[in-house]
C-alpha cells in the first residue's frame, strides 16, 4: 500500500512541486496521501508506520522517479522476507508448542515403566530413577490383563500378581530371535532378575514390600484384610466385563467361561462386548503426547533445513 501511495503521488505531479524535498517532507506527503483512504483504521496504521527521520537521516531527493523505484524494489524483498520469517516463526512455534506438551504430558504421567506381571504402571514421578531406586506400584493386577496365559488350554492367568501361587509358576517366553531356544524361568522371580532387575531391590535383589508375594492374595484366602478382599473383588469384576474384548486383543488368549465369579460379576448391559475392541483401540494408539515427540523430531529437522535454505 505504501509502494502504491508513492507510485500515486509521483505520477500527479504533487512530489515534484514540493520544493527541496527531504525523506521526512516525502514521509510527511504520503501521510496526507493516506486521508483519501476509505478505510480510517488502515490509514491510521499506515501513518503509524511512516517513519521519521532526524537531522543527520534526513536526506535530500534529488531524483524522486529513482528513489520510488528503489523504494519498490526494497519493499517488495521486504515482504518477501517477511512471509518466509513468518512461516519459520509459525514452524518454531509448533515446534515449542509440541515439545512443551511432551514435557507436560511427562509430568502428568510420571515413569511409564510397566510390572512385567500385571502390567501396571510405575507410580513414581520421574522416568530414569534406576538404579538409585526401582520401579514401583501400589496397586497390582491379574497378569491375565497383560496377556499372561496358562500353559494349558491358552487360558487366562488369573492370580493376582502378588499371589504366592503366582511367583512360584514357571515362565515360558518366545524366542529373541527367530528359529532361537524359548526362554524359560523355574518362577516370577527368576524371570525378573534375568530380565527386569529395575523392579528388585538392587541391594537385595529381592522385590519391594508393595511387589512381594503374600499368601492373602491367593484365591482361596479366608483371612485376608479388607482392603485386599476388596482389591481381589475388582478385580473379578474389572475382568469380568472387559475379558469379551480383551480377547480381541489377545488373540492367542483362549476363553475360561467356566469361572465361577464371572456371571457375579458381570454387569448386565455395561460389560464390553467383542464389538467394542476395534474402536477402544483406535482410541487407546492414537497419537498421543509423547508419541508427538517423534513428530516434534522431524519438524525440528525440517525447521533446521528450511532455516539453512533461509540463510
Amino acid at each position: 500500500l505504501a509502494e502504491t501511495r508513492l507510485r500515486d503521488l509521483l505520477e500527479s505531479g504533487d512530489l515534484e512541486a514540493t520544493q527541496e524535498m527531504t525523506m521526512n517532507r516525502l514521509s510527511h506527503k504520503v501521510q496526507e496521501s493516506c486521508s483519501s483512504l476509505a478505510d480510517e483504521a488502515l490509514a491510521t496504521v499506515l501513518r503509524s508506520c511512516l517513519p521519521s527521520f532526524g537531522p543527520d537521516s534526513d536526506w535530500p531527493l534529488n531524483n524522486l522517479t529513482q528513489f520510488v523505484q528503489f523504494a519498490g524494489v526494497e519493499l517488495q524483498r521486504y515482504r518477501a522476507n517477511m512471509r518466509q520469517t513468518e512461516q519459520t516463526v509459525e514452524r518454531r512455534m509448533e515446534v515449542e508448542i509440541a515439545r512443551q506438551k511432551a514435557n507436560c504430558w511427562k509430568s502428568i504421567c510420571g515413569c511409564t515403566a510397566r510390572c512385567p506381571g500385571c502390567g501396571t504402571k510405575c507410580n513414581l514421578e520421574l522416568e530414569n530413577h534406576w538404579p538409585e531406586r526401582p520401579h514401583e506400584c501400589r496397586r497390582h493386577l491379574y497378569p491375565a490383563f497383560n496377556g499372561w496365559q496358562k500353559q494349558e488350554g491358552r487360558k487366562p492367568f488369573l492370580l493376582h500378581c502378588r499371589a504366592k501361587a503366582q511367583w512360584q509358576i514357571a515362565r515360558t517366553r518366545p524366542p529373541i530371535e527367530p528359529g532361537g531356544p524359548e526362554r524359560y524361568w523355574d518362577n516370577f522371580q527368576e524371570m525378573l532378575e534375568d530380565e527386569h532387575p529395575d523392579w528388585l531391590d538392587p541391594l537385595t535383589r529381592r522385590p519391594l514390600p508393595t511387589m512381594e508375594p503374600l499368601e492373602d492374595y491367593e484365591e482361596d484366602a479366608t483371612t485376608a484384610p479388607e482392603e485386599i478382599q476388596r482389591e481381589i473383588e475388582e478385580n473379578r469384576r474389572a475382568w469380568a466385563n472387559c475379558k469379551d474384548s480383551l480377547l480381541e486383543h489377545f488373540t492367542s488368549m483362549a476363553d475360561d467361561p467356566d469361572i465361577e465369579w464371572l456371571e457375579r460379576f458381570k454387569r448386565e448391559g455395561g460389560a464390553l462386548g467383542a464389538e467394542d475392541f476395534a474402536s477402544i483401540r483406535d482410541e487407546l494408539f492414537a497419537v498421543t503426547p509423547l508419541e508427538s515427540l517423534d513428530i516434534m523430531d522431524n519438524a525440528i529437522s525440517m525447521d533446521d533445513t528450511l532455516g539453512d535454505e533461509l540463510r
